[in-house]
């Protein structure tokens, strides 16, 4: 910026308007994109451990005759995910290529007006070169600041989602003031015969000691 405004002044405000609003895009896209990334995290977490649980508990969940519960659970986890995703994706999309736009634009324009200065007579072919490479110079950078951004906001995404994870209490804990089960001796005999019914029967005629 410093060389194009040096090099020529009067249309270094070119410069000035596309890399502005460069970064305004880049503000606002951000701004969606890491709440955006940070859920799709949250419901990939929910989606991968629905998938477990009823990989490691499919007898149970065929004992319970609870196949429709669980497939009804895991495609609404599965369909947060996916809407999310595409969320990302789409803001992905808008920074990428609406910031290649106003750089190309500013490009466009920056070598447009030089190449006038220039056939008017007002500038040397040495200016004019010296111009348009400073340009691309300032051009390429930006380009590759794109991917950048991005990668940068999915990292801080998942990183805050292990930071969440790590940070967790569990759902299951030991009061301080449990009594220990290692002493506790007895006998538990159930002789009447026992049926459980979850929407069709599922046990009947048990019987059992403990």
């Amino acid at each position: 910026l410093i060389g194009i405004t040096l090099m020529l002044p009067s249309i270094a405000w070119i410069a000035y308007v596309g890399v502005g609003l460069y970064f305004l895009i880049v503000a606002l896209t951000t701004k969606k994109m890491r709440p955006a990334y940070l859920e799709s995290r949250e419901k990939f977490g929910e989606l991968t451990t629905t998938t477990r649980e009823n990989i490691l508990g499919a007898n149970v969940v065929r004992i319970f005759n609870a196949q429709k519960k669980e497939k009804g659970k895991f495609e609404v986890n599965n369909g947060a995910f996916r809407d999310l995703t595409i969320e990302t994706i789409k803001l992905q999309t808008i920074l990428r290529y609406t910031g290649r736009t106003v750089i190309g634009l500013m490009g466009v324009a920056g070598f447009y007006l030089s190449g006038k200065l220039y056939a008017d007579g007002t500038i040397e072919i040495g200016t004019l070169v010296a111009f348009i490479g400073y340009v691309t110079m300032l051009m390429m950078p930006l380009h590759m600041l794109n991917g950048v951004i991005i990668n940068f906001v999915a990292a801080d995404a998942a990183m805050i989602r292990v930071k969440d994870v790590l940070d967790s209490m569990p759902e299951v804990f030991e009061k301080p003031d449990a009594i220990s089960a290692l002493d506790i001796k007895g006998k538990i005999k159930l002789v009447r015969n026992l049926g459980i019914v979850i929407s069709t029967l599922v046990l009947k005629d048990i019987a059992f000691t403990v």
